[in-house]
């Protein structure tokens, strides 16, 4: 996924936190080492598994406190709202992930973020590659 991929350039560190048990493993891991806190606002896989707006506040501030990005999948969600699922709980995060629907139901996804992580894709600044 470019989102992580992007988030590991950012931050130059090498482990990203996926939605689990958080705390524990926030606790775990020295705080230097995470790049990332990945979640999804509604887990589809696991059953339509809702995260609660105190979740997704801890991994906010985890993410500000370990000083890592805050990456959100809206695969599912971002059609809920404008903003994103994450918006309505007042979330705003690092990067965010789209889902198929803005191909027009092609399979195709995007992700898009703050303007000093995704400046790296700019391929008007030299010494950076795109691809297509």
């Amino acid at each position: 996924m470019l989102a992580i991929a992007a988030a590991l350039n950012f931050t130059t560190r090498r482990k990203v936190l996926v939605f689990s048990e958080t705390k524990a493993i926030v606790q775990a891991l020295p705080a230097e080492s995470l790049a990332a806190n990945l979640v999804e606002p509604v887990q589809g896989s696991a059953g339509c598994r809702l995260a609660t707006k105190e979740f997704l506040h801890y991994l906010l501030l985890s993410a500000d406190n370990q000083k890592c990005l805050l990456i959100i999948d809206e695969v599912m969600t971002s059609r809920l709202d404008p903003n994103g699922c994450s918006a309505a709980t007042g979330i705003k995060a690092d990067l965010m992930s789209l889902g198929k629907y803005v191909g027009d139901g092609m399979t195709f996804g995007a992700f898009g973020g703050r303007r000093d992580i995704m400046e790296v894709f700019d391929p008007e600044i030299s010494g950076l590659q795109s691809t297509s």
